[in-house]
């Protein structure tokens, strides 16, 4: 086992939990910090020069940010299990690009299993792990707890081991079934607006020895047709205002592909955060994800929005011959020449941006 059981008393327990478990009207900012501020009030020079070489870093670039809260929001049936696996695998194998996205960092994963059994679990890593085996060395560990398997366990018989472990990547599979589990923790009937930060003071707690957090989650039902955003995923609309970056798995008109949708991406542009098609393969072949296309558009794939996608190709095809004329030009200055009027320019200089870059690296010469 990767947790050792303790046996504690309701009052020990009490203590255990009052470090990290807020009242509904309390927060605590927990900010690594060269300096230490008994007054949290700052001059905006100086916090400028407090933190002149902080920059933000990433697990899987630009959709999970390292030592943040990120949520993967997926309809059900969709594969967001296997996702986090496969994710995770490339993390302890040392796999530098996953479906299209840079993995910037490796080291140990933990994979908190809330959903299904053990044996359950088994059959899903196994064809997963034996893919990964193939390919490469395994440098790092790949842990995994079953709450359901082990029903007196909860959350708090793991820190021990997280800080001994110190997983790069905490798996949260799911954020519906991890709630039914800790609301007895928390000591609330539900998760609303205004205690949701008892939440993520347990999520801040799991990641407080250099983790970052991936947490699977739902999207609600009767939206399979619905433009992706968070306002889709199951949960009060708090716990994804508090997270760091949102991305959702969808399903296609094609019943084996998926779209993965970058959503809020609070550290990264607008033009780094595109979405991928993916294809789900047979079990045979021991890997459930493969990338088809890079940086497509949804609408092309989801609520039958097929009908524009020539007219998109066109213009896309209208942008390249412009840049290979006049190759100098920025991507901005095309997006002037071509869109004379500037009507819905954000989102045309966005296209002429990611259709710029697209060939750029299909063409690198």
């Amino acid at each position: 086992m990767v947790y050792q059981w303790k046996n504690i008393s309701l009052n020990e327990e009490k203590q255990e939990l009052k470090g990290f478990c807020e009242t509904q009207n309390k927060r605590t900012l927990l900010i690594e910090s060269t300096q230490t501020k008994e007054n949290p009030v700052i001059e905006s020079t100086e916090l400028i020069n407090l933190y002149k070489d902080y920059k933000t870093d990433f697990i899987m670039q630009p959709l999970i940010v390292k030592n943040g809260n990120n949520i993967l929001g997926a309809e059900r049936g969709s594969g967001k299990t296997r996702f986090g696996i496969s994710l995770g695998m490339c993390l302890v194998y040392e796999i530098k690009i996953f479906l299209g996205y840079n993995i910037n960092n490796f080291g140990n994963v933990y994979y908190l299993n809330f959903e299904i059994r053990e044996p359950e679990f088994k059959l899903m890593l196994e064809p997963i792990e034996n893919y990964f085996s193939e390919l490469t060395t395994k440098k790092h560990a790949f842990k995994v707890i079953s709450f359901l398997s082990y029903p007196k366990t909860n959350i708090t018989n793991i820190f021990d081991n997280i800080k001994e472990d110190k997983p790069i990547l905490i798996i949260v599979d799911s954020l519906k079934a991890f709630i039914s589990h800790v609301l007895p923790l928390i000591k609330e009937k539900e998760i609303t607006n205004t205690n949701s930060l008892k939440l993520y003071d347990l999520f801040n707690k799991l990641k407080d020895h250099g983790g970052t957090n991936l947490i699977l989650n739902h999207t609600n039902k009767g939206t399979k047709k619905e433009k992706s955003n968070s306002d889709l995923m199951f949960g009060v609309s708090s716990i994804t205002d508090f997270a760091d970056h949102t991305f959702l798995l969808r399903k296609t008109n094609d019943p084996n592909k998926r779209l993965i949708i970058p959503d809020k991406c609070r550290f990264s542009s607008e033009v780094e955060s595109c979405t991928n098609l993916v294809e789900i393969l047979s079990d045979n072949e021991h890997l459930w994800f493969k990338l088809i296309e890079e940086d497509v558009y949804e609408s092309d794939f989801l609520y039958n929005g097929s009908s524009n996608k020539e007219e998109k190709e066109a213009e896309k095809n209208r942008i390249i011959c412009e840049y290979k004329k006049n190759p100098e030009k920025t991507p901005y200055q095309i997006a002037k020449d071509l869109l004379p009027d500037g009507k819905n320019f954000d989102s045309y200089k966005i296209l002429v941006y990611r259709a710029v870059n697209k060939y750029k690296k299909q063409n690198p010469f």
